[in-house]
Order: structure tokens, then sequence, then C-alpha cells
């Protein structure tokens, strides 16, 4: 099997601030928006952001519960994170200005400084930067 793309779909109540959060904090570009369809809803119930080849969707707990009911369990915090490798943490920062952290700036074991903040969803997104490797000429083994 050959994998073409993996998606990650995050439901919430939450659909357009969720939207908002990461194409103004991470540069994200609305690529699909589907208006809320339940009497009395207004705003979003599914959007899908690109960055690159990167992609997200975001969909309302309701609009999913018509879609495909009891397939979408209610989890208040996620029981997962983003992790967004950057070019530099600094500047990632500088974007999350107003944000209170949820996990505090720090070195890690395997090399990368990282900062967490929680999205309107209450999705943790990690910023990572990892230190910059020299680029290696051809023919050279690393033992120069």
């Amino acid at each position: 099997m050959q994998l073409k793309r993996v998606t990650t779909v995050i439901f919430t109540d939450h659909v357009d601030d969720c939207s908002d959060f990461y194409t103004r904090r991470l540069g994200f570009e609305q690529t699909i928006a589907v208006p809320a369809q339940q009497p009395g809803e207004t705003g979003s119930q599914f959007v899908a952001l690109g960055s690159g080849d990167h992609e997200l969707m975001f969909q309302s707990f309701r609009s999913a519960e018509d879609d495909a009911p009891g397939a979408v369990a209610r989890a208040n915090p996620p029981s997962f994170m983003l992790y967004v490798e950057v070019r530099n943490l600094d500047e990632a920062i500088e974007r999350m200005r107003g944000l209170e952290p949820a996990i505090s700036r720090r070195q890690t074991p395997y090399g990368s400084e990282e900062i967490g903040f929680r999205d309107p969803c209450g999705t943790v997104v990690v910023l990572a930067e990892f230190p910059e490797t020299p680029e290696k000429t051809p023919g050279q083994t690393g033992d120069e």
C-alpha cells in the first residue's frame, strides 16, 4: 500500500475560531469552507486549511454526528497534540503573542527547542526548532 496523504480532522464547536488561529498565527490558507447547514447555526461546519504539503481540517461535532452518527467522541482536552517543526522558533513565538504557553519553552533530549500553545479547539500545538545541520558535499562521509 502506498499512502498518498494523511490529514488530521479536528472536531470542535469552534470551527471558525480554529480556522482563524491557524491562518493568522501559523500562516495556513483556507482552501474549503462549508457553511453550517443546521437550523439556527451560523459560521462554518467544516473548513480545510493548507500550507504547502500540509493540511488540517476542522469539522463541527454536530456536523460530524449528522455525517456519521456515533463515530466521533467528544474528548476535552483532545487526546493528541499537533507537533509543528518551524525554521525559527522566535518568529513562531512572536506570532503567538498574547497567548499563554501551555508548555513552557524547553530544550529536549532529542535536540529540539520547543514551546506549546493551546488553540481555540483545545488542541496543544507544539512548535519545535531543530538546530541546522551542515550540508554535506558530494563524497563527504562526515569523518573529515
